[in-house]
């Protein structure tokens, strides 16, 4: 018979506390995921923020979430809980644990539920419930191939090319070496623009923030951002170790960090606030406030692409796609992508897709 536990706040803690955590063959969550959930400003103490399934006292399933706030109208924000991970052991298929965490989640939750970037392959799980909507809301961006790398993008298609990892490290490295002579005679002129790097968000960038969020639908603030910036999912670490290993999902990458960039004009007037994540050199933007002139921010971002030797750069603020698209970078290929939502019956859809989501909202900012 298969078990199902639900855990909040305190009962969490407990549980990652315990004698017992991590002396199984797999785990439900990191320490330091747990930790920073259990951080998180908008969470209550009631709240379930995961769901366990156990077999004979095994561990075979799992289900994450991250509740939050969304904001239909200023004064009455919505809570909701934001699916982060669904897990389930090879060794239990066919006997519907997947489905009955979900129906744990929903009911929980009051049937409002929201998953941002699934992978596609699991999208059948959650048609099979009922509660969620067919069709996906997509958001399109673009991705900028900045360096070659050959050696991490080809490998998991075809077995040839993990055959050849080394040759094609060699090809990388050949490449790469012209790239970046070409990058250094075309660095783009930025005399009218002053940069200014920060560790977390200050009340200057609060108040900048504070006048540019209206119509975003998550609106997260100084205290949700900081929060984000203190409190990884992802840690830097070279190799995994023995209890990280026995997680699933997202949890050590070799390097990751984010990064805090003020934009000044001459005048010294912030123009843009720009919150950047880096993972082994690939680079996104989960968070990004500015004034009107989109041409600045893109040439901003290329000039950091250079400045920390980036990969690959993405992003789906669509406003900010577009003037990738049509002006000069220094990337080497540029490339349309696509994000996909899905969202419960029971939210309110249509004011859903006319607010603004930034590419960090839901889970999305801290992989």
């Amino acid at each position: 018979m298969i078990e199902y536990k639900t855990l909040n706040k305190n009962s969490l803690l407990e549980y990652i506390n315990g004698d017992q955590f991590g002396l199984g063959i797999d785990i439900p969550i990191t320490k330091h995921r747990a930790i920073s959930q259990c951080h998180n400003p908008r969470l209550d103490d009631d709240d379930i923020i995961l769901i366990i399934a156990l077999e004979n006292g095994i561990l075979v399933g799992y289900l994450g979430i991250l509740p939050d706030l969304i904001y239909y109208n200023e004064n009455q924000p919505e809570k909701i809980a934001c699916v982060t991970c669904l897990w389930v052991s090879p060794t239990v298929r066919g006997k519907s644990v997947s489905s009955e965490l979900l129906k744990m989640a929903t009911h929980h939750w009051n049937k409002k539920l929201f998953l941002g970037d699934y992978v596609p392959f699991t999208k059948k799980i959650y048609d099979r419930s009922g509660e969620f909507l067919i069709q996906p809301y997509q958001k399109q961006g673009v991705r900028l191939y900045v360096l070659s790398d050959l050696h991490t993008i080809l490998p998991p298609k075809k077995l040839i090319f993990e055959k050849s990892k080394s040759l094609l490290k060699i090809i990388d490295t050949s490449l790469n070496i012209f790239i970046k002579i070409k990058h250094k005679f075309n660095k783009q002129r930025l005399e009218h623009l002053k940069f200014e790097y920060n560790e977390e968000i200050d009340n200057e960038s609060q108040h900048f923030i504070e006048l540019r969020q209206q119509n975003q639908l998550f609106r997260r603030e100084k205290a949700e951002l900081n929060w984000m910036l203190k409190y990884p999912w992802v840690l830097s670490a070279e190799n995994k170790d023995e209890l990280n290993s026995k997680y699933y999902f997202s949890s050590t990458a070799k390097s990751f960090s984010y990064r805090v960039v003020k934009i000044r004009n001459l005048d010294n007037k912030l123009i843009g606030l720009l919150i950047f994540s880096i993972r082994d050199f690939n680079l996104k933007l989960p968070y990004l406030y500015h004034d009107q002139n989109l041409d600045d921010i893109v040439m901003a971002i290329n000039y950091h692409i250079i400045k920390w030797q980036i990969k690959t750069f993405t992003t789906y603020d669509e406003d900010l796609a577009k003037r990738i698209l049509h002006l000069k970078s220094p990337a080497f290929h540029k490339r349309v992508v696509t994000r996909n939502y899905l969202l419960t019956k029971d939210l309110d859809t249509t004011t859903f897709f006319h607010m603004k989501m930034q590419d960090g909202d839901g889970d999305c900012g801290f992989t």
